[in-house]
């Protein structure tokens, strides 16, 4: 990568220390200094869409159960492991 500043377009609002980044400046960053920020999406090339990122946390609410493996159990009370009952010391004599 050079160290050419090329301009690109702010496409989500932030702050990298002192330096603010308003949605729809444009800012003139080397390419090692924009490709994080092109990655996520901050910043496009003039013209271009943003990149579209995965998000950080896929939540499963709602979602269908996935089946467990076969040599995983699932806690229930059904299938507890039984304990052998205690048993009766013998009785002192007296």
């Amino acid at each position: 990568m050079s160290d050419k500043k090329i301009k690109y377009e702010v496409r989500r609002s932030m702050q990298c220390g002192a330096e603010s980044f308003e949605r729809g400046d444009t800012r003139e960053l080397t390419e090692a200094e924009a490709l994080p920020l092109l990655k996520s999406g901050a910043l496009c090339l003039p013209g271009e869409d943003p990149a579209q990122r995965d998000p950080a946390v896929m939540h499963t609410f709602g979602s269908a159960p996935q089946e467990s493996p076969t040599d995983f159990t699932v806690a229930h009370p059904d299938n507890a492991v039984q304990l052998p009952k205690r048993q009766q010391g013998a009785k002192k004599a007296s």
